[in-house]
């Protein structure tokens, strides 16, 4: 018989056993909305965990008035077990659920649970729907291989001397928005200027706590100008993600030469590759990614819950 528990730490070895990473955010990742953490147990064995993650737009839901809220799941069953997928069904139900209670704290707000798939994962997504989760948006996944161009000697010090011709006052530095509260508050305040909301700070944190990830900005003085974050996918892939340019220091070649940055440090670390995912209507920003090299590889689907689901306008 199959079901649901609440969580305790005597699952923990079980859960590392099955998925670090999900254990790692259990632990450490601010994110995490501890009430809705469930686990799947069949006969007194252990079988799947599922949590939700408080998304970036929902940690202000008290404070301002957005379109709508969003968050997050996260969610697995152990695989290859012949419950896997009746698991993952009383884990999503149950998710689901807490979801609701949630909604019901907040009637006048709009909030969205949200996952996301490969866009080539046909089965998985017809499992999702068959559980009321609507595909609702196609993200592109991009990719690109990092060439002999990238490792040629200099090349972090070339990007440095073109920003600086394009304004003496730009420089690009690594920063460290999880020790440094003043750069924290200066990172989400330009990030949040750029983007119709900031990224989540714990979300940034915790992947400062990884064993290869670095956050390089052009600096205008204390404001932030330009970022990117990069962080280890494999011993050849790194990801290129949560790429900005405030409005005011656009169309100057500035988010170019900060990624030519990035793209030699990670040459210069061993990575042959380079990936990022991008809005689909963003088309500046994956014009941009296509002159530097990038070509697309796949697309993440993102798929919707909502008891009472209204179409959203994008």
């Amino acid at each position: 018989m199959l079901e649901i528990v609440d969580y305790c730490d005597k699952y923990d070895e079980d859960i590392m056993k099955m998925d670090e990473l999900i254990y790692l955010e259990l632990k450490n990742h601010k994110d995490v909305i501890s009430e809705s953490v469930c686990i799947a147990v069949r006969d007194g064995e252990f079988a799947g965990i599922g949590f939700l993650m408080a998304g970036a737009s929902f940690k202000f839901i008290e404070e301002r008035e957005l379109r709508y809220y969003q968050i997050s799941v996260e969610y697995k069953a152990v695989e290859g077990t012949e419950w896997e997928i009746e698991a993952s069904e009383a884990i999503l139900e149950d998710l689901k659920l807490s979801f609701e209670d949630l909604c019901d704290l907040y009637p006048d707000k709009r909030l969205i649970l949200r996952l996301w798939s490969n866009g080539a994962n046909n089965a998985y997504i017809e499992f999702l729907m068959m559980n009321e989760f609507r595909p609702m948006k196609v993200t592109p996944i991009l990719e690109k291989r990092l060439d002999y161009d990238e490792l040629m000697p200099g090349a972090m010090k070339r990007a440095k001397e073109e920003l600086a011709g394009i304004n003496p006052g730009l420089e690009i530095k690594e920063i460290f928005p999880n020790k440094d509260e003043n750069l924290m508050r200066e990172y989400m305040k330009s990030n949040g200027s750029a983007f119709e909301v900031e990224d989540s700070t714990a979300e940034l944190c915790f992947r400062m706590a990884g064993p290869f990830t670095k956050v390089f900005a052009v600096m205008d003085g204390e404001t932030v100008v330009s970022s990117v974050t990069v962080w280890k996918i494999s011993d050849e892939q790194a990801a290129t993600e949560n790429i900005f340019c405030i409005e005011k220091y656009r169309n100057q070649g500035i988010s170019t030469l900060m990624l030519q940055y990035a793209f030699a440090y990670l040459r210069e670390h061993g990575f042959s590759r380079a990936s990022l995912t991008v809005f689909g209507d963003n088309q500046p920003a994956a014009q941009l990614y296509f002159k530097l090299g990038y070509e697309l590889t796949g697309t993440l689907i993102e798929l919707h819950y909502e008891p009472d689901y209204i179409p959203l306008q994008y």
